[in-house]
């Protein structure tokens, strides 16, 4: 059974990034620190630091890709995934372990600020080579550079804060 969470906090390392190929598929890993700060009211109504928890964070495939494009040491963020323990011997022959969440998605805490979205480029679609192989259904992918994202229309996005502030009173 799968422990599955969500854990909101601030990105508390830089973001390792590995890739490689392993069996001749390619594979990329990100892997993070996420220490998440609990806040209490104390009796005389002033807010105060209940402690941190820190928890490892990893990713694979696209999204390590795409943690490694986005997401920056003290960035607050929310990340979704399942937990796991981690055992080790240490040079002692002493059991260590951490617990580590194996992300499904992340990304970053729009409470706390503003971010803008660029969606991956796609996949291109597999051209024929125009040979005796094409006839025998035969194709091959042709290497084709990545094309950046289209810019937005300039009406698709406002610049301008939102008025939502003002609406609850802040």
């Amino acid at each position: 059974m799968d422990s599955q969470v969500t854990i909101r906090g601030n990105v508390g390392s830089t973001v390792a990034f590995k890739s490689g190929e392993s069996d001749g598929r390619k594979w990329s890993r990100a892997e993070f620190r996420l220490g998440s700060t609990r806040r209490i009211r104390r009796a005389d109504g002033t807010w105060a630091d209940a402690g941190t928890t820190w928890i490892t964070v990893q990713a694979w495939s696209t999204l390590a890709e795409g943690i490694r494009g986005s997401v920056d040491k003290g960035d607050p963020i929310i990340a979704a995934g399942w937990l796991r323990t981690d055992e080790w011997h240490d040079a002692n022959g002493e059991i260590q372990s951490r617990l580590t969440m194996v992300a499904d998605t992340v990304g970053h805490d729009l409470s706390r600020g503003r971010t803008r979205f660029v969606r991956n480029a796609p996949i291109p679609v597999p051209e024929p080579i125009g040979d005796d192989r094409e006839q025998a259904g035969v194709t091959q992918l042709r290497p084709e550079g990545r094309e950046e994202p289209a810019e937005p229309d300039a009406g698709e996005y406002d610049d301008e804060p939102m008025a939502l502030a003002a609406a609850v009173g802040d």
